[in-house]
């Protein structure tokens, strides 16, 4: 059994000492462990300024988006705007234009009307003449 256990304790031995770590060993592990948790530190913190970023970049295409469809809308009410006095203005004209036609009209019957009785007068001489020529005649 002798035989036996002293390769058991050679192999227990060897691996009691892959176990024990040296403080270089040691210090170098710490050393890497401290630079990987600073690389995802890092890491994280260009991710967040990446996600910052785009969600400025976001907004600044927002707002512009927004202030160009402000500028649209009121171009928009402009327009409508001016359509509108322009067609209120076009109404205006045309009743104006009826107003002038409606006076215009009023004024020749006017002046027909004050022309008849001279015309009449004018037909009732003529016929008061040929009457007259008539009666010098016989």
């Amino acid at each position: 059994t002798t035989s036996r256990a002293a390769p058991a304790r050679e192999s227990a031995s060897e691996s009691d000492e892959e176990e024990r770590v040296t403080p270089a060993e040691e210090a170098r592990r710490a050393e890497e462990s401290e630079r990987a948790a600073q690389r995802e530190r890092q890491a994280r913190l260009l991710e967040a300024a990446r996600r910052e970023r785009e969600e400025r970049l976001e907004r600044e295409a927002r707002a512009e988006a927004a202030a160009a469809a402000a500028v649209e809308s009121e171009a928009r009410g402009r327009r409508q705007q001016a359509a509108r006095a322009a067609e209120e203005e076009r109404k205006r004209a045309a009743r104006a234009a009826l107003v002038d036609e409606m006076e215009a009209q009023a004024r020749q019957e006017e002046a027909a009307r004050a022309a008849a009785p001279l015309r009449t007068t004018q037909a009732e001489q003529s016929s008061m003449r040929s009457a007259i020529e008539q009666a010098l005649s016989q």
